[in-house]
């Protein structure tokens, strides 16, 4: 087995940590992302232009504002301690929950205008929603989950980060290898994702036939 080989076994672990994080990261990304969609949605809706517009005003805002730079602004102008008490208590913030709330404008974008695309529908079926939103929650988690790789950028101890560690540990020359290994972890993970949206959308093309021969 070449040295190569040996590095990724033995580093594997610790790597597989990195990768965990990045999947902590953007689950809470989509949960945050995906609940504040939905509640916007539902607040403008049917609502005054007062409480309408500053909600259309923010999606715009951030549907044409890149992840990376709201993930640099959130990390310099959002404190990293919160004190109480004249110092009594400190709550600390980590850079992980910073980068989930900076990768989580995407999901809410994208969740907000699926919300409101499905509520202009008429006599929408409930059963093909749910499979629609899985999909589209499906869909959006794994661009989630590739943006959360820019989360080393601040500082959290994820897979890339990692490799950055592993490299210089070792030596600079086992860089193609570490990024490429680290590739497959996001490779394989994505594509069991992508799996599941294609055995959810036959099942919806199968759903509708029989609506249709019904």
């Amino acid at each position: 087995m070449s040295a190569t080989m040996m590095l990724l076994l033995t580093w594997t672990p610790y790597m597989l940590q990195g990768f965990l994080t990045n999947i902590g990261i953007a689950s809470l990304a989509m949960l945050i992302g995906t609940s504040m969609g939905f509640l916007g949605e539902r607040v403008s809706h049917g609502k005054a232009w007062m409480i309408s517009s500053p909600i259309r005003g923010a999606i715009t805002f951030l549907r044409n504002t890149p992840s990376l730079i709201l993930l640099f602004y959130l990390s310099i102008l959002a404190p990293n301690e919160i004190i109480f008490a004249n110092g009594g208590w400190v709550l600390t913030i980590p850079s992980w929950l910073k980068a989930s709330v900076a990768l989580s404008a995407s999901p809410m974008v994208f969740m907000y205008w699926n919300f409101e695309s499905w509520r202009r529908r008429k006599n929408p079926d409930r059963h093909i929603w749910h499979m629609e939103m899985v999909n589209r929650i499906l869909e959006s988690f794994m661009i989630t989950m590739l943006a959360s790789s820019v989360s080393s950028l601040v500082g959290v101890s994820e897979l890339i980060s990692r490799c950055n560690v592993i490299i210089n540990a070792s030596s600079t020359t086992n860089a193609f290898a570490i990024y490429s290994y680290a590739c497959l972890y996001f490779c394989g993970f994505l594509f069991a994702i992508q799996r599941i949206i294609r055995m959810l959308g036959n099942r919806q093309s199968q759903s509708n036939t029989r609506q249709e021969e019904s």
